[in-house]
């Protein structure tokens, strides 16, 4: 990988939380859930709620928390763009 340990550590964290929403959004459909009810589920696991947060303690440690939270930034930001294009425009007042 690169020569920045956080950097390294921030892309193998990110890749384990994608790959555990993953699996949990399939375990959720098996359930008969929509996918999005095993993702939620297993982002309340990576955060502080479930054992003291110590899943994301291991797969972000405070070092790599402020890339991480430049990451969801810009994440946010795009995933917010990406809702905007897709929204049908209406003149106001129209119904």
């Amino acid at each position: 990988m690169g020569t920045n340990p956080d950097l390294d550590h921030l892309l193998v964290g990110l890749a384990a939380a994608v790959l555990l929403s993953r699996i949990a959004g399939r375990v959720a459909v098996r359930l008969r859930q929509p996918p999005v009810v095993g993702e939620i589920a297993a982002g309340v696991l990576m955060g502080p709620t479930v054992l003291h947060g110590a899943v994301g303690e291991f797969l972000f440690p405070h070092d790599v928390r402020p890339l991480l939270t430049a990451v969801a930034n810009i994440g946010l930001a795009l995933f917010m763009f990406g809702v905007g294009l897709h929204l049908q425009r209406q003149p106001c007042g129209a119904s």
